[in-house]
């Protein structure tokens, strides 16, 4: 009987402990997705130079050329 009870005992921490990480992990990766909060994943655009992938917001433009940074944006030009 004690095994039994120790069993159900240790099954119930693990779901628990499940549980919680999902809550944590849940929010966390949510917020990391948008910083808007809309649940939708940032838009990236490619690097003309380079060809790396930058979130919109952080991209330079040049005319209608897109860069990942300043230094890429000057090489380019």
């Amino acid at each position: 009987m004690g095994t039994i009870l120790r069993t159900v005992l240790i099954a119930a921490l693990i779901f628990v402990l499940v549980r919680v990480l999902q809550h944590f992990l849940g929010r966390y990766l949510t917020s990391y997705t948008s910083k808007e909060g809309n649940g939708e994943e940032p838009t990236l655009l490619k690097c003309a130079k380079c060809g790396t992938w930058t979130p919109k917001e952080a991209v330079v433009r040049r005319g209608e050329q897109v860069f990942c940074s300043n230094d890429c944006a000057d090489e380019q030009t």
